[in-house]
């Protein structure tokens, strides 16, 4: 949603989803929604593993990526909200959301989390951080979205082009961060 004066994270915890079944991004395709997945190469070994997982577990990389960034909980944990914005010349393009799941283990680490009412998109986004067994280290994005009113429906191609966008500028700033010295 664009507006004027920015939403506060304290708005979040009365809002509902704008989809059915939260929870499911990685594990279950979506009739009537776009989808998003792409997996990438970021890095090699612990050093970068680690940085990436940080980074993406404490919501660096979506600031890197150019969002203000607000969250209930940090590193992320199931339930919490986080307040996204983009700033637009005098506005704030607003994307509330909720944190659905969390993995946090030896070989991968990420969540996924969910729109909440306010946000132009209805759907879940889940990013994952893993390493295989030659310590070569990958970033996957995986999302099921659509537009979440009638109004943004008729700018469906230009929000599709926006959220591609943003996966790439996503990508890039986690492999800057896992490559750092």
């Amino acid at each position: 949603m664009i507006r004027r004066r920015p939403a506060s994270l304290d708005e979040l915890p009365g809002r509902d989803f704008t989809y059915s079944n939260p929870g499911t991004a990685g594990r279950e395709p979506r009739r009537g929604y776009r989808h998003i997945s792409l997996v990438e190469a970021i890095g090699l070994g612990d050093v970068s593993f680690n940085k990436a997982s940080e980074a993406l577990l404490g919501l660096e990389m979506h600031r890197r990526a150019g969002l203000a960034v607000s969250s209930s909980a940090i590193p992320v944990s199931v339930g919490a909200n986080v307040l996204l914005e983009l700033p637009v010349t005098g506005f704030h393009i607003q994307a509330p959301c909720r944190i659905v799941y969390v993995i946090n283990d030896r070989h991968a680490n990420g969540f996924a989390y969910g729109t909440l009412s306010g946000h132009p998109e209805s759907g879940e986004e889940e990013f994952v951080v893993t390493r295989d067994l030659d310590n070569r280290v990958w970033f996957s994005i995986r999302a099921f979205s659509r537009p979440s009113s009638r109004l943004l429906r008729l700018a469906e191609p230009l929000s599709h082009l926006a959220q591609r966008a943003m996966t790439l500028r996503y990508l890039s700033a986690l492999r800057s961060i896992a490559n750092s010295p």
